[in-house]
């Protein structure tokens, strides 16, 4: 059997795609500038929108909304919904490239809310998925487990609570739950038809060809979210790689991965999600670096305490929310292996509303968290603590000790405060 190869061989490939991407990354980086300039060009910016959230305030609410060429926050007290279109006119002043990129909120006026008569696959289905939810904040959980819609600050802070935001945002997961049942479905139709009209062709990889198309057109029904386009970019790389003997689980892979993201989505270097996606998937390389030879039973209990212990202190940098129920996530993240394939299987039948009644008695629980915050004067170096690890096993020991100490200084100081 041949060694899987590397994907490339020297530092002069290495060279090139760098140098290659780089080029690509400014000419799309100077459009997007021009497109700013055009936005800037005049102190009031009319444009049509789209509504993603609405987040409600005591006397006015603040809307999320996607524009063709940015996104924006502003506040209104028009009556709107999710997934209305409207016509909007923004004031650009102190507004910066960074801000156009990243997205901004500023101040705006005549909302002028438009007739939806274009028709949407997403909208459609998120009605299909709330027509079977009589409570609101169920039909946007579901929302935000299969189309990515923004869940509330309710249902976003009680997440975070159980350490479990990472479950309802839309990613590698979940893309290895609808790759494996496309996998299954596509098998079973396809077995017959290959054995009798098509023996000569490789019956994995044409089924591989067709999930990555569906999976495709899923991305684009969520509008590119960040993290599942990391996912899916990985799972394309994979299926080319396997094909050609490149070695998939590497570093190297993710990287480069990143690269193409960045390279073609420059925005996205300001997305926190895809960021957390990146380090859930490179402490996933890493572990399984020093840990794929233990006993595979072990491995599976050890894999989401150590991950999530791992990634815990980059979470609690940008977040800072900290619970005692958050050492309930490894437990959760395994429950929820069953109950996100369960769900979406229920929700094709029209039964998507089975364990409504359970959930929303575990909402009503209150959560009591404190603000915790790392410090970035441990953040940086554990982070390239963390690179050097991957050849350094001393470093990766540090690596362990580290997150350790974090966590139980975390949880410490949490019991002192109770």
């Amino acid at each position: 059997m041949l060694d899987s190869q590397t994907l490339l061989r020297d530092r002069i490939e290495w060279l090139y795609l760098i140098m290659i991407l780089g080029i690509l990354f400014s000419l799309n980086l100077y459009s997007k500038y021009l497109d700013y300039l055009e936005f800037k060009n005049d102190i009031l910016h009319e444009t049509g929108a789209t509504v993603i959230n609405i987040y409600h305030k005591e006397n006015q609410n603040i809307l999320r909304l996607k524009t063709p060429n940015f996104e924006v926050f502003t506040s209104s007290k028009e009556n709107l919904a999710q997934n209305d279109n409207i016509q909007i006119t923004l004031i650009t002043h102190d507004i910066t490239f960074q801000d156009y990129l990243s997205g901004f909120l500023t101040k705006s006026f005549g909302i002028e809310k438009l007739d939806n008569n274009n028709f949407s696959i997403s909208a459609f289905l998120s009605s299909q998925i709330s027509a079977q939810h009589q409570n609101q904040t169920m039909s946007m959980l579901y929302n935000a487990l299969f189309l990515a819609v923004p869940p509330s600050k309710e249902l976003r802070e009680f997440f975070n609570g159980y350490g479990m935001s990472h479950l309802i945002a839309i990613s590698g997961y979940h893309l290895g739950v609808l790759s494996v049942i496309m996998y299954f479905i596509f098998n079973t139709l396809y077995s017959p038809i290959h054995q009798k009209y098509l023996p000569y062709r490789n019956k994995k990889y044409d089924i591989l060809l067709v999930t990555i198309f569906i999976l495709f057109c899923y991305l684009i029904l969520i509008d590119l979210v960040a993290s599942f386009l990391r996912s899916f970019i990985m799972f394309v790389f994979g299926v080319i790689m396997l094909r050609s003997n490149i070695k998939i689980l590497s570093f190297e892979t993710l990287f480069i991965t990143v690269l193409f993201i960045l390279t073609f989505f420059n925005e996205y270097i300001f997305s926190v999600s895809l960021w957390f996606s990146v380090a859930g998937v490179f402490y996933i390389f890493l572990f399984l670096t020093y840990y794929q030879n233990i006993n595979k039973y072990l491995l599976f209990f050890l894999f989401n305490f150590w991950i999530y212990l791992a990634v815990n202190p980059i979470t609690q940098y940008f977040f800072g929310a900290v619970s005692l129920y958050q050492l309930l996530s490894p437990f959760l993240s395994l429950v929820f292996t069953a109950f996100y394939p369960l769900s979406l299987l229920l929700h094709f039948v029209g039964f998507g509303d089975i364990f409504d009644s359970y959930i929303l008695m575990w909402l009503d629980f209150k959560i009591p968290t404190i603000e915790l915050f790392a410090s970035l004067y441990f953040i940086i170096p554990y982070i390239a603590l963390s690179i050097y690890a991957i050849w350094s096993v001393i470093a990766f020991r540090i690596v362990e000790a580290s997150f350790v100490g974090f966590n139980l200084w975390l949880f410490i100081t949490l019991l002192n405060f109770s």
